[in-house]
């Protein structure tokens, strides 16, 4: 049989998927007329034979076929890995051991001194007494000044021997990675079966789907002095195919391609009558119901893309190696004006948020993930985005102002009526305080209920609206811009009241 002639075979583009990679390799090779046998080393183990292909553009691809084995050396091997791991298991006992004897030291120095305090304290408050023995103190306190002093050196031994066992555990784990380095590894071999026509050079292209690889979306926000931010966002890929990426073309798609491509069977829609039946009472329920967003809680579980695949790629190549541990890399980012503005929600938390208002500036959607925020190049926390169309207007916060002090309550105000029952009205009281040097605005907004019904009105109670007749929007929100001098306190409060019929049984809102 004709001997195999060994190519290099290496991966010079990768589609990274939600739950698995295509890898592209493209070689040119110099082919001779007629069948060529060629066989590639080293390929990931986790490689398919369902899930491969190859073109070569002139040429006929004859035969593909994986053949797997273990790449490395074997028996001595497994005993060295064996003895090294249990020596990596003895140093982190002694670590342990070291660590607890440290803490049994900490505790026996602080009850020293703490003994040793007590006893001066003692001595201050009775040295004045005629009983008093002043030739006992000092031999007292040199004692316990004694136990203070042993108890330091053994908490400074028992520090130099925790230090001691730490270096030890991480001699004996890089020994355990220089072992295993050696160890028996799966890997597979591609042998190739080219037919060309003529002799020359042709390329070859191998397509090959894996799983163990995954990427998500995660973006970066930075609010500069001069009200714009600069928007990154990167893909953080994870891969554990068994083959390293190195300086390879990546892509990020949002594809599914594990996804089924059947649709759902219709089910019968039945229409059934049934008598009339005349209501008496009208029995109704308060609910809080939030805007609906296009936000991918009915999608299904990965990247939102908003139902139309996208594609991300970062400029230059990438390398990912095969650890499986998250590899971050930017793929776009734009820079908007923005408007700042101080917002307060009371009913839902007790602080005051920057509220940034920008423009997404970039060729590209924003695809929902986490979003690390930065002011003023200080780090401020981590929050959400949702998916945002390319130049849709979206708003995100920048953490709180710590500056101002909220407190909200609800409260009850039963209004006396001489004719007819009494009326409650229910109130939303916020007291905003500023502590700033100079003077703070704020928009602080309450909501009022909104009836659905007919026979059932809300009506704003003018007394305990202290900023006036509200103006609520359609979904029942107050918008209330105030400004406090500095160290002001201002009490604002919201409050209305049912107007119903006789027949509508309407259960308390608080």
């Amino acid at each position: 049989m004709t001997e195999r002639t060994p190519i290099e075979l290496p991966i010079t583009r990768v589609t990274a998927f939600e739950d698995r990679a295509e890898l592209a390799r493209v070689r040119t090779l110099t082919l001779e007329a007629g069948l060529n046998r060629l066989v590639a080393r080293g390929l990931t183990p986790l490689t398919h034979a369902a899930h491969l292909g190859a073109t070569l553009p002139g040429g006929r691809v004859e035969r593909l076929r994986l053949v797997r084995r273990h790449d490395g050396r074997g028996g001595a091997d497994a005993e060295r890995v064996q003895g090294a791991l249990q020596a990596m298991h003895a140093a982190e006992d002694a670590l342990a051991a070291a660590c607890a004897r440290r803490t049994r030291a900490e505790h026996r120095r602080r009850a020293a001194e703490q003994v040793l305090a007590r006893y001066a304290d003692r001595l201050a408050a009775t040295a004045w007494q005629p009983d008093a023995a002043p030739a006992a103190w000092d031999d007292n306190l040199s004692t316990l000044e004694r136990l203070v002093d042993d108890a330091t050196d053994a908490l400074r031994d028992a520090r130099l021997a925790e230090a001691e066992a730490e270096a030890a555990l991480n001699r004996q784990a890089a020994q355990v990675d220089v072992v295993t380095a050696h160890q028996p590894r799966p890997v597979c071999d591609l042998e190739i079966d080219l037919w060309a026509e003529a002799a020359g050079e042709a390329t070859l292209t191998v397509r090959g789907l894996v799983p163990c690889a995954l990427w998500r979306p995660s973006h970066e926000a930075h609010l500069r002095d001069d009200s714009a931010v600069d928007w990154t966002t990167y893909a953080t890929v994870w891969q554990a195919t068994g083959e390293d990426w190195r300086d390879v073309e990546l892509v990020l798609s949002t594809d599914r391609p594990g996804a089924g491509a059947e649709l759902p069977p219709l089910g019968a829609d039945r229409l059934r009558l049934q008598p009339k039946a005349e209501k008496k009472k009208v029995v109704l329920q308060h609910r809080s119901e939030a805007a609906r967003k296009d936000d991918g809680r009915d999608a299904v579980p990965g990247v939102y893309d908003g139902g139309e695949p996208r594609r991300l790629s970062p400029d230059g190549p990438v390398s990912v190696p095969s650890d499986g541990r998250p590899h971050k890399v930017a793929v776009g980012g734009f820079r908007s004006s923005a408007t700042v503005a101080r917002v307060c929600r009371a009913e839902l938390a007790p602080h005051v948020f920057w509220r940034v208002a920008l423009t997404n500036a970039g060729a590209t959607p924003i695809l929902a993930g986490p979003v690390t925020l930065l002011r003023d190049g200080a780090w401020v926390g981590v929050a959400d985005v949702v998916y945002v169309g390319a130049g849709e207007h979206f708003e995100q916060s920048f953490g709180s102002d710590d500056r101002w002090s909220v407190r909200a309550r609800r409260l009850r105000r039963t209004e006396d009526r001489l004719l007819g029952r009494d009326r409650t009205h229910f109130v939303t009281e916020v007291e905003l305080t500023w502590a700033g040097a100079d003077t703070g605005a704020v928009e602080l907004t309450l909501r009022l209920p909104v009836s659905e019904l007919r026979a059932l009105k809300v009506v704003p109670s003018e007394k305990w609206c202290s900023e006036g007749p509200p103006r609520a929007d359609e979904d029942g929100l107050v918008h209330l811009p105030l400004r406090l001098a500095a160290g002001e306190v201002r009490t604002v409060s919201l409050g209305f009241t049912f107007d119903t019929s006789g027949d509508v049984v309407l259960p308390d809102p608080w």
